[in-house]
Parts: C-alpha cells; structure tokens; sequence
C-alpha cells in the first residue's frame, strides 16, 4: 500500500545527512545507489508485522550527492513471505508510518 505523505514532497538532503537520520530512526538501508530504506513494525496488538519502506532518489551535484525521498509504501511482512493477497493494515499503523515519516521530513527539512 502506499502511503500518502505531503511531508516528504521535496524533501532533498546531502547524502550522508539522509543516511545518518534514517539510521537514528532505525532504518535499513538496502543498495547504495539510490538506497531504499525499510523499517519494521510490529503491531502490538496482532504481533503481525509490517515493513515500511522508503525509496530514494540521487541526483548528483558538482559538489555532492544528494537524496530526494520518494513514495513510500507500507506492507505486510506476512503478505510477503506467504504471497497473500488482501491483507488490510490497521489504521493504528498506517498512523504509525505516516507520524513516522512526518518525523524523518522534519529533521531533514
């Protein structure tokens, strides 16, 4: 599922500085070159658990490297391994994600 997040439009950081953020805030980081970073979340309340994932963009500068945060998408760790389809994600978290994000797009901005 996507997530719709109006705090990340636009958001564009040196390189390092997204990466070190992300990693405070408990991100993964998968690939290097325009790196997607993916968090797990455990719903207390089922014990399933879901991954948020955040794609970036790199664009490169004279002087530097910079990311630009991309749509991201939030699914269900089950859906992945068993190829289930139609798993519906409570709302507690996609709030969750969502207050998550609106963090990250604070510290960067």
């Amino acid at each position: 599922m996507q997530l719709r997040a109006k705090a990340l439009t636009n958001v564009c950081a040196a390189y390092e500085q997204v990466d070190k953020i992300m990693r405070m805030q408990g991100f993964c980081r998968f690939r290097s070159h325009a790196p997607i970073y993916r968090l797990h979340m455990r719903d207390l309340a089922s014990g399933q658990v879901y991954r948020l994932s955040l794609p970036t963009r790199q664009m490169k500068t004279r002087h530097e490297t910079t990311l630009s945060l991309e749509q991201p998408t939030l699914e269900s760790a089950s859906h992945l391994r068993r190829h289930q389809r139609n798993l519906s994600i409570p709302n507690e978290v996609i709030m969750a994600a969502q207050e998550k994000l609106e963090e990250i797009a604070s510290y960067l901005k």
